[in-house]
């Protein structure tokens, strides 16, 4: 294994597990540079420093922390913001995906996701979409799937009516909740 990946998966037990490792990062720029490109700059910004990593290359993975905490904090602010809409018309949903799996993180920011995803009922799109514009998220488009909206800052909502693509063999809302 190439040693700048070795060190970024020391680097990941260290920031999600606590599990210290003892090294000086050999190459610092190619560490950032594979840290960046798997989206995990900002995961494992605050233990770099006990390892050694250069100050200019210290300074952009800072950069790129400060942008994870950002997105995270506006994600969350809006993750809010739909279940308060969803439940004062008790509007059944399940969040997908990142949404949940923030919540395992030892750090929700640690857990970067590119937008928001829940599942609804069928029936409750155009109620979503009509509580939707009352707070500015505006529908950007549509298909068999789900719905994309995006807020004013740019981020993406999908709004899941089912699971799949294959209209004849799809998990709705009701399958999901007898499962689960």
């Amino acid at each position: 294994m190439e040693q700048s990946v070795q060190e970024l998966c020391w680097l990941i037990q260290e920031s999600l597990f606590e599990h210290k490792h003892d090294f000086t990062i050999t190459d610092s720029e190619r560490l950032y540079h594979i840290a960046k490109e798997n989206g995990l700059s900002g995961t494992v910004f605050e233990v770099i420093k006990n390892h050694g990593i250069s100050n200019e290359t210290y300074l952009k993975f800072q950069k790129d922390f400060f942008k994870f905490v950002a997105q995270d904090e506006e994600q969350l602010r809006t993750i809010e913001l739909i279940k308060g809409l969803l439940d004062s018309r008790n509007i059944k949903h399940v969040f997908l995906k990142g949404s949940i799996l923030k919540q395992i993180y030892p750090k929700t920011y640690m857990r970067a996701m590119g937008d928001i995803d829940f599942l609804v009922e069928e029936k409750n799109i155009i109620e979503i979409q009509e509580l939707f514009q009352r707070v500015e998220i505006k529908l950007s488009s549509r298909n068999w799937v789900h719905d994309v909206y995006k807020t004013e800052s740019g981020l993406s909502i999908e709004v899941h009516s089912r699971l799949t693509k294959n209209k004849n063999e799809y998990h709705d809302l009701e399958d999901i909740q007898d499962i689960v």
